[in-house]
């Protein structure tokens, strides 16, 4: 049953990332008329990764997902330069809220829980992103090597296994 489950889990990954639209480059199309992104687009992102349990800024790579009202919205695929699938990232009004990440074979490398929200500037002009609330790492075996996670008391906590 839950082998069941899980291949109905990607398969519906694979087929939202996958529909008959045609993605939208930044250009003129796919907006609505109030100028917000509607539909499907492919996006060049720089992407955070984490390799062997530290953070790698700057992988540039690609983000396939809808647009709904100009907001980033459901699973969006992540692949890198060479088109391999690299990860899932889950949004709920343009809020990343979940991400997965894969290494060699298609493997589950982290998931990654937070409150990401594009770039946006607070009352000091410092842009301000969002937080980690939990990290979890894998190593080639499925097993979990590491998990980080924020206490209640706003601390981030790391234990080793």
């Amino acid at each position: 049953m839950s082998k069941f489950l899980l291949v109905f889990i990607f398969s519906l990954l694979f087929l939202s990332s996958n529909g008959q639209s045609t993605p939208h480059f930044m250009d003129s199309e796919g907006y609505d008329s109030l100028g917000r992104e509607q539909g499907y687009w492919k996006l060049i992102t720089a992407l955070n990764f984490l390799k062997e349990g530290k953070v790698v800024e700057g992988i540039e790579g690609w983000e396939y997902g809808y647009f709904v009202d100009g907001l980033k919205t459901g699973t969006w695929v992540v692949k890198n330069d060479n088109g391999k699938l690299i990860g899932h990232r889950m949004y709920k009004n343009d809020t990343l809220f979940c991400e997965i990440q894969y290494g060699k074979n298609q493997k589950v490398t982290s998931i990654v829980r937070s409150k990401f929200k594009p770039a946006t500037k607070n009352k000091d002009g410092i842009n301000s992103y969002g937080e980690y609330i939990e990290i979890i790492v894998f190593n080639r075996k499925g097993r979990v090597v590491k998990r980080i996670y924020k206490s209640p008391d706003d601390k981030m906590i790391t234990e080793e296994y």
